[in-house]
């Protein structure tokens, strides 16, 4: 495991990681991500989905 910042903007879920982390790397590999958070006897939360890269360090931008 490692730290994630996470976010919302409108309907997306936004996450970011030090562009030479392990994770970036093999997000660029492979876009598959599960994000689990908050992990507690009443409950947590877990999404997983694909990775659209974009913004600074992205192929696109």
């Amino acid at each position: 495991m490692s730290g994630t910042e996470v976010d919302f903007k409108g309907s997306d879920l936004l996450f970011g990681s030090m562009l030479n982390a392990v994770k970036a790397l093999d997000l660029r590999h492979d876009g598959r991500c599960a994000i689990h958070a908050h992990p507690h006897q009443d409950g947590d939360a877990k999404v997983a989905g694909v990775q659209a890269a974009f913004g600074h360090g992205a192929d696109d931008g």
